[in-house]
């Protein structure tokens, strides 16, 4: 059986660790697959979500395993940071980096890795930590590499731009994303990948929405470049005694927002986290997804809310014009362009909101289905390693 490396910043929670360990999943029946991080994670981690079994290891975690000396000074920054995180996770600290050759090593450390599988599967922003290095090295080694790329593509991502010609194949969300490849570095080989909703079964099973909207969801991390903050305010203007504004997520930017909804309590509530079981309860609640990002590779929210039938606001981020054409209201990312969207979609008449669903559900179907997305991954892996 063949050897597959999954590699990249995979962390605890987001689409990132999503996405690699459903594509681990989906070639684990024909190969044998691994998952390596070059940042950190836990046993928490969204990645064991399709299989608790997977087998997950850190470069950090094989460099503390081989160096003594590189191990002793992450355990005394793990004691000195009051043991916050596992102990490798303190590996790249500056007294490594400046006196012990961290650097080299975990290069070093790379390469006796890569070695021992026939097809390396980059999970990462072309921006990552490391990419240069793996992909150099694989390439060196004769691996073919097929590199997923995550999140917006932006100019100069990487000082290095010139290494990518040596990645065999790219995959991208969007054609959008592929675009922006091509215009800012180079023509490129590359396969379209959407995502699709890894709770399907549940979301498949509720029902098509065929009353009028009054519950907004917001389902994202509260991290600045989402824009929640544009929600919120265009929320408190013009919602009504009714109308409710549900936020899941957690994120930097918590506090912030907070305190925007301080005079509006009784509509806007902050959830916290939503764990993917529980994932349905979101779509059930709600009857209508906002999309606020200004940067996003998917976002797999707007798949999720599309296999539930749940209309959509959003922003022209990522691969959502593909997906919903003229199924969405599109807003151009400021509060008055917000308020204008929320106030059509809530006098939708029901005949409109259920005939919409139904379109949204069917555009999932067609296109996005578990069953079709792994036949993508595991065709355009057959196809690399049989070149």
């Amino acid at each position: 059986m063949k050897k597959v490396l999954i590699i990249g910043p995979i962390g605890d929670y987001g689409g990132r660790e999503l996405e690699a360990g459903f594509i681990s999943k989906a070639l684990s029946i024909k190969y044998d697959v691994d998952i390596c991080t070059t940042g950190s994670l836990t046993k928490h981690s969204q990645v064991y979500n399709f299989n608790k079994a997977q087998h997950v290891f850190s470069l950090k975690e094989l460099l503390c395993k081989r160096y003594l000396e590189i191990k002793l000074l992450a355990y005394a920054s793990y004691l000195k940071n009051n043991r916050a995180e596992l102990v490798w996770n303190y590996s790249n600290n500056a007294i490594s980096k400046k006196y012990f050759g961290y650097d080299k090593k975990i290069k070093d450390i790379l390469k006796a890795l890569l070695v021992k599988y026939d097809l390396i599967f980059i999970c990462a922003q072309l921006s990552s930590n490391l990419i240069p290095d793996i992909i150099k090295i694989s390439n060196k080694l004769g691996k073919p590499i097929i590199l997923r790329t995550t999140g917006t593509i932006k100019k100069n991502m990487l000082v290095e731009a010139e290494v990518l010609k040596k990645v065999n194949l790219f995959i991208h969300h969007s054609i959008n994303n592929a675009q922006r490849f091509e215009n800012y570095y180079f023509k490129h080989n590359y396969s379209i990948v959407d995502q699709c909703s890894f709770n399907e079964d549940k979301l498949l099973a509720i029902p098509i929405k065929e009353y009028r909207i009054k519950t907004f969801i917001i389902l994202s991390r509260l991290s600045k470049e989402k824009h929640i903050d544009i929600v919120i305010k265009a929320f408190n203007s013009i919602s009504n005694k009714d109308d409710k504004l549900l936020i899941y997520g957690e994120g930097d930017q918590k506090l912030n927002l907070e305190l925007l909804t301080s005079d509006n309590k009784k509509n806007v509530f902050f959830k916290g986290h939503i764990p993917q079981s529980e994932l349905h309860k979101v779509f059930i609640e709600g009857d209508c997804l906002i999309i606020s990002s200004s940067e996003e590779a998917g976002p797999i929210t707007g798949i999720e809310a599309m296999s539930s039938g749940m209309p959509i606001i959003s922003t022209k981020v990522g691969a959502m014009q593909e997906r919903l054409k003229d199924d969405c209201f599109w807003y151009d990312g400021t509060q008055k362009s917000l308020e204008k969207k929320i106030n059509e979609i809530k006098i939708l008449p029901e005949n409109d909101i259920k005939n919409l669903s139904k379109r949204i559900r069917i555009r999932y179907i067609e296109n996005y289905k578990i069953s079709l997305i792994e036949k993508k991954y595991m065709d355009i892996v057959d196809n690399c390693l049989t070149k």
